[in-house]
């Protein structure tokens, strides 16, 4: 599913990610831990496409996604992956339905196909009952679910998720992570970043990270 060979993304005064490889299987559930600064983030949205890196490959499904036009990889993004950030990334003035509906009206899809697929996320999700209500008004659980809705809304093969979790008290980042782990029963490939210890070990796999290098991994 992912191969990701000899990746390096540098900044002025760091190398935040130096000469990674690892590879992902389809289904797979791999976590990314390690301490602040340790290039977890990084590594996470450079394999995600939402960063270039300087020097190295990453392919899903056998197609290098930094080789890709703009264009292209605009809609590996909308129908391959969905993305969970730490910060919610939800507009505030908008419904948790208008919330989920965005990655279908970048993907053109029909007013009836758009409605059938966001009640379907939600129902699976739990947050049914909230659709209504905007999504400054939501608590930081329902806010995460909502997103996690909006992730899962396109059927993508894989997530991607920063820190799904560090914004939320233990009992409801206990809930999301189980979500995590329903969504991987399904077959999805999921990949998360995550410093607390506890979350990673729910992965099938840990890629433990510092100073820009995977030192250790877990099986």
């Amino acid at each position: 599913m992912i191969e990701v060979q000899d990746l390096v993304k540098k900044y002025a005064d760091c190398t935040a990610v130096n000469n990674v490889s690892f590879t992902v299987g389809d289904g797979e559930f791999v976590a990314l831990t390690g301490r602040s600064g340790s290039g977890k983030s990084t590594l996470l949205k450079c394999i995600s496409g939402l960063l270039k890196p300087d020097f190295g490959e990453v392919k899903i499904d056998g197609r290098d996604i930094h080789k890709l036009r703009n264009s292209e990889r605009a809609v590996f993004r909308n129908q391959t992956a969905g993305y969970v950030f730490q910060s919610y990334a939800l507009e505030p003035k908008y419904t948790a339905f208008e919330n989920i509906e965005i990655p279908l009206l970048i993907g053109g899809i029909s007013k009836s196909e758009r409605r059938k697929r966001i009640f379907e996320a939600a129902e699976f999700i739990g947050i049914s009952e909230i659709l209504k209500k905007p999504a400054e008004t939501l608590s930081g659980g329902e806010k995460q679910r909502v997103a996690i809705a909006r992730a899962l809304v396109n059927s993508p093969k894989i997530i991607f998720a920063d820190e799904p979790c560090g914004n939320l008290d233990k009992k409801t980042g206990d809930a999301v992570m189980n979500l995590f782990l329903e969504i991987k029963n399904l077959g999805t490939t999921v990949v998360m970043v995550t410093h607390q210890r506890e979350d990673a070990q729910k992965a099938d796999r840990i890629f433990e990270m510092l100073d820009g290098e995977i030192i250790n991994e877990n099986i």
